[in-house]
């Protein structure tokens, strides 16, 4: 069965998501864009999209990258503009998808270069990292953070470069 036809039947009355989300209604935008973007991933090429908001883009392109990530064990990227759109996809609507479908794949969340600090900038600020200067509990730096939670133990900026947020 195609990856398209999986979207499909994902997407039909009476399908997986329409029995795990009781306020499930079906959006004619949603599904072709849904497709669309399987068809994509399939055959490859480029799809660009433009919907409005309510048609139900994240699920459109999430779906069906689920699917194929599930099948086929390649890593899929979805890339945001905003990190608030990152935190819906990373905290709600992917953790939701999964569940409704019966599937378990490991995802991650990486923030942009401009959230992390680097070695070389603090070097040039004439700022010297050592082992003492990061006791057992750091504190994430962005602004967004609003509970502020620690990086793990004795976590130096140099190392939290490029670490990502993450279910696994």
């Amino acid at each position: 069965m195609s990856l398209a036809a999986r979207v499909e039947e994902a997407l039909a009355e009476g399908g997986p998501l329409a029995r795990a989300w009781p306020e499930w209604e079906e959006r004619p935008g949603q599904r072709e864009l849904a497709i669309e973007v399987a068809r994509t991933l399939e055959h490859g090429g480029v799809l660009l999209a433009e919907a409005p908001t309510g048609v139900g883009k994240s699920l459109a392109y999430l779906l069906p990258a689920v699917l194929h990530a599930a099948e086929s064990g390649e890593r899929v990227v979805v890339a945001t503009c905003t990190r608030s759109l990152q935190d819906q996809l990373h905290e709600r609507d992917l953790p939701a998808l999964l569940d409704a479908l019966g599937l378990e794949l490991p995802f991650a969340t990486l923030k942009g270069k401009q959230n992390y600090l680097c070695p070389r900038a603090l070097e040039l600020a004439g700022g010297e990292e050592t082992d003492e200067d990061w006791g057992s509990e750091t504190w994430s730096d962005e602004a967004q953070d609003v509970g502020r939670e620690p990086r793990a133990s004795g976590t130096r900026p140099s190392e939290a470069r490029g670490r990502a947020i993450s279910n696994v």
